[in-house]
């Protein structure tokens, strides 16, 4: 979701050699988030629908 920009790391911790990640969320309308998130995910599988060959099997 970083890489998507919907949210963004607060604070990283150690904790004994394992690390902890707090994270921000920069959209606050939790329905407008899981849209961006289903629609994204919807246009990704589309073109990849869209870039597989077309064959039949009998």
């Amino acid at each position: 979701m970083e890489e998507n920009n919907i949210v963004y790391p607060i604070s990283i911790i150690n904790n004994k050699g394992k690390f902890d990640f707090k994270w921000g969320n920069k959209v606050p309308d939790k329905e407008k988030l899981f849209s961006l998130l289903i629609n994204k995910e919807i246009n990704r599988i589309n073109e990849e629908i869209k870039n597989t060959t077309k064959t039949l099997y009998y």
